[in-house]
């Protein structure tokens, strides 16, 4: 028999085989106009989640982020967040900061156009506990201006069970050949 993920069709699996496994794909978006909510992706079936967003045009814009339950965005003034980004040409610094925010910044924009890219891992968002956030981002500028890198992360203080998240932008219209994927993983 194969070693998993090495599956052959038609090969009957057991339960361990297939708790074996790591990431789980959920769902997958692809970004357009201001805002896109994602709902019903977190779950009692997963305790952690990964989402991957690839080549999302933004321009100027802030990239902001909302949990969501029962297709509503869960807006109290609970979010915490920070970020920190590293330029190829020599600049670094804060990419946005707060506290007792109705929403969190994954990062901003800042000056000149930008296409960028995301990795963040949520813990426990359908739990009711404290959720928190860590990921990863990279930023260029189309025109070559700028490269830039940089690490996010926020807290969601209230102990409310989450199902989903929004996607928002703080002004413009999401661009690019862009997709969000969503994935559940194991402890």
């Amino acid at each position: 028999m194969a070693t998993p993920p090495d599956f052959t069709a038609g090969q009957v699996l057991t339960a361990a085989q297939m708790n074996d496994i790591g990431l789980w794909q959920i769902t997958s978006a692809v970004l357009s106009g201001s805002s896109v909510s994602i709902n019903n992706c977190f779950s009692a079936d997963f305790n952690y989640y990964r989402i991957f967003a690839r080549s999302i045009v933004t321009g100027t814009a802030d990239i902001r982020f909302q949990l969501r339950a029962g297709g509503s965005n869960l807006t109290s003034a609970v979010y915490s967040h920070a970020a920190f980004e590293v330029r190829n040409t020599g600049t670094s610094g804060v990419a946005g900061f707060g506290s007792s925010l109705t929403q969190a910044v994954l990062y901003t924009a800042g000056s000149g156009a930008s296409v960028s890219s995301f990795v963040l891992d949520i813990y426990n968002p359908f739990q009711t506990l404290i959720t928190n956030a860590t990921g990863q981002f990279v930023r260029i500028d189309p025109a070559g201006a700028f490269f830039a890198y940089g690490m996010t992360g926020f807290t969601f203080s209230n102990t409310a069970s989450a199902d989903g998240f929004t996607l928002s932008l703080s002004a413009n219209s999401f661009g690019g050949d862009n997709e969000v994927i969503v994935y559940g993983y194991r402890d």
